[in-house]
């Protein structure tokens, strides 16, 4: 690894400056040519920020969730422009062993910095010649660089969603909901001179997201989903996201499932912040999430927090992600569950009851945070930069979300007095 405050210059990118880890530049030494669209502060429309002061549940989140420059540059009312430049030798790395970072250089704002990058997804998965689903981080390779604070990000190619603002508003409304869930943002994207259109920017669950959201952030961090659940025999099928200083993994996430198996409803009280996990839930009806927990026991992290609930290994939260089918689903939310949690949970006449309450508080915050306005801001700020997407794969439907979302209060309290 390069040390702090190294400088490194790749492919003949010459942007006004490169950035060590301790935010100083120094301008190099290169050809006078600069690549096309290297900077600039993209276009920007007026956003309401559901982590403001006023927002319904903001006492519930930490100090410092807003403080981060990082908010306003890159989870802000913007679209950033950015640029990723690979040598010959990354991308041929990247065609052979596509989930394995080499190195690039990441120009935002006129300055370079080198990073690590690979290609991800699963359905969603793109090469390099197509639009590709990115994973940046900032730090390796120059040790404690950030992007505006932030280590690591997504750069989400949001193939499978028309609207491409499904997990821009889901987040906005789980976190004014009191649910740890990442920050997005949106970027217009170039790889080595070409123009591979608009981008989601999706903080990356790591220690620093996990430092933002716990006081006690040294556990493991697990994702789940197809094929992994709350259940006796899957924990092997979780995958550690970040490896935590407590009880190793996954010794912590087996003494959890063995605990809740024995008795779902009571294991979830045991072992989860009940209060925190039901408003996960209720944020995923409320949202008609179609490939979540509830639907498909799919798309959700686990964090154990160690030194807590005894006999479970630690004290867990699950937390929604991958919520691009967010805004879709109109089936019975009470009808059943996918996840064995939630649907223990269903069956159970107080759990049910509980759950209820929970989707009408996040009905609350919904209608507070006024959801369906910020979906029409969102589409103002993003709807020329799909339809001129040269790489998107779905027709730019904006308005079928946001009509989604002005209808479904009034479909959600029907469900509620049945």
């Amino acid at each position: 690894m390069l040390t702090v405050g190294a400088m490194v210059w790749l492919v003949g990118c010459t942007p006004d400056v490169i950035v060590g880890a301790d935010g100083e530049g120094t301008s190099p030494k290169a050809p006078d040519t600069t690549p096309e669209h290297a900077g600039g502060s993209g276009r920007s429309a007026m956003l309401a920020d559901p982590l403001a002061s006023g927002s319904p549940f903001s006492d519930r989140l930490p100090a410092s969730a807003t403080e981060d420059e990082g908010d306003a540059m890159l989870f802000g009312e913007r679209i950033t422009e950015m640029e990723i430049l690979l040598d010959d030798r990354a991308r041929g790395s990247l065609a052979s062993d596509p989930g394995t970072d080499v190195m690039a250089t990441l120009v935002v704002d006129e300055v370079a910095y080198v990073v690590g990058v690979h290609l991800k997804g699963r359905m969603s998965f793109r090469s390099l010649s197509e639009k590709p689903a990115l994973r940046v981080d900032m730090g390796e390779y120059i040790d404690g660089a950030t992007l505006y604070g932030v280590r690591r990000f997504t750069l989400q190619n949001m193939v499978q969603d028309s609207s491409m603002m499904a997990e821009h508003v889901f987040h906005a409304l789980a976190r004014a909901s009191g649910v740890p869930n990442p920050r997005h943002g949106f970027a217009q994207l170039r790889v080595n001179g070409r123009d591979k259109g608009l981008y989601g920017i999706l903080e990356s669950a790591d220690e620093a997201f996990l430092r933002r959201w716990f006081e006690d952030h040294e556990g493991n961090l697990y994702e789940g989903g197809w094929g992994a659940d709350v259940r006796a025999g899957d924990a092997d099928d979780f995958t550690l996201e970040e490896s935590g200083l407590a009880t190793p993994a996954p010794e912590d996430l087996e003494a959890m499932v063995a605990r809740v198996t024995r008795d779902e409803v009571a294991g979830i009280s045991a072992c989860f912040d009940r209060d925190e996990v039901l408003a996960a839930w209720a944020v995923e009806i409320t949202t008609g999430q179609a490939d979540g927990y509830l639907t498909w026991a799919n798309n959700f992290l686990l964090y154990g927090e160690p030194g807590g609930s005894p006999g479970c290994g630690a004290r867990w939260r699950m937390l929604p992600w991958g919520m691009d089918q967010a805004f879709r689903s109109n089936r019975d939310p009470f009808g059943g569950a996918a996840g064995a949690l939630a649907d223990a949970c269903l069956a159970d006449g107080s759990c049910r009851n509980d759950l209820r309450a929970a989707t009408a508080n996040v009905l609350v915050t919904w209608e507070r945070l006024d959801l369906a306005g910020r979906a029409a801001e969102t589409e103002v700020l993003i709807q020329d930069a799909c339809e001129r997407d040269p790489a998107r794969e779905l027709p730019c439907n904006q308005e079928r979300v946001r009509r989604w979302i002005e209808d479904r209060p009034a479909e959600i309290r029907a469900y509620l007095r049945e």
